[in-house]
């Protein structure tokens, strides 16, 4: 069975600036999800450290 490649944070920045207004986008925080605007989401996947 094949590992999937995992998306570098732009890709999922470039997929979630394309989304039409209006999308539910969800962040998970720890153990809690949290809904979020397409922009809070874009400023929070650029603020994250990269494992």
């Amino acid at each position: 069975m094949e590992k999937k490649k995992e998306k570098s944070k732009e890709e999922i920045i470039e997929f979630l600036k394309s989304l039409p207004d209006g999308r539910k986008i969800f962040y998970q925080i720890g153990s809690i999800m949290v809904e979020v605007t397409r922009d809070e989401a874009v400023k929070l996947l650029g603020e994250e450290k990269e494992d």
